[in-house]
């Protein structure tokens, strides 16, 4: 059985992030409204407090959004051929047999600075699973344990 590592660049990242907007948010709504500091904000114009609990709120839900979509673990069984995803953060669990997929293809996910690998599960022409090589360490591992899956090629 093969089961995914969470990437320290990728998911452990996104992570840090989403927990340092909401530290921000948090400090900066004891500050502007209870006048309580957690970490010296200085002085702030009601304006700018306004614009920063935006900002950070929404930093926060997109990363929040991120981590929690991406947090799932891939259990690969190639003796009983089976993939199982759970969610670490919803607990939400699926399992298919390789028998019900179609089959996997290879693609390239392009962010602003850097590329990476993914592989594609597809279940009655619908993707299902992805694997990317940004969020799991283990990338290739998990690769080579859809080896009983059809090759549908590259995307």
């Amino acid at each position: 059985m093969i089961k995914s590592k969470f990437s320290v660049t990728g998911f452990w990242l996104m992570t840090i992030v989403a927990i340092f907007f909401l530290y921000q948010l948090i400090a900066l709504l004891t500050k502007h409204y209870f006048n309580i500091d957690i970490f010296n904000l200085g002085d702030i114009k009601t304006y700018e407090a306004h614009f920063l609990i935006i900002l950070s709120s929404t930093a926060f839900l997109l990363f929040g959004l991120i981590v929690t979509f991406a947090a799932n673990v891939i259990y690969i069984d190639t003796f009983n051929k089976t993939i199982s995803i759970k969610n670490v953060i919803t607990q939400k669990y699926k399992q298919y047999s390789f028998h019900e997929l179609d089959g996997y293809f290879d693609s390239i996910q392009r962010n602003g600075y850097a590329s990476y690998k993914i592989v594609m599960i597809n279940k009655n022409g619908k993707r299902v699973i992805k694997i990317s090589s940004f969020y799991y360490s283990n990338y290739v591992d998990l690769k080579e344990g859809l080896d009983n899956l059809p090759y549908l090629g590259n995307e």
